[in-house]
């Protein structure tokens, strides 16, 4: 099973947003990575909603089942996601 760190190794950042000081750095299967969440402190999702580009906030709503949460990745830069658990995905956001 890869882990958090290996999974970020591969990542390639995508397109900055001016509006925050994160950009999305991809989607991934949070069955395959499950020491994400053991390494963060767990957020309203609500809260993380307000830090990420604007430009993905469209792709959560209210009604569905949000988990979120900020660590620390391999590069000391903080790191957000956002697990939407009825659809298995989640999304990671890097502070720039």
């Amino acid at each position: 099973m890869q882990s958090f760190n290996e999974w970020m190794s591969f990542r390639t950042p995508n397109v900055q947003d001016d509006q925050s000081d994160f950009q999305f750095l991809g989607t991934y299967d949070p069955e395959t990575i499950p020491d994400l969440t053991e390494n963060s402190d767990i957020l309203d999702a609500k809260s993380i909603l307000e830090l990420i580009p604007t430009s993905y906030k469209t792709q959560f709503s209210e009604t569905q089942d949000l988990i979120a949460g900020r660590s620390v990745n391999e590069n000391e830069k903080e790191v957000l996601w956002i697990t939407v658990k009825d659809q298995n995905v989640t999304y990671i956001f890097e502070k720039n």
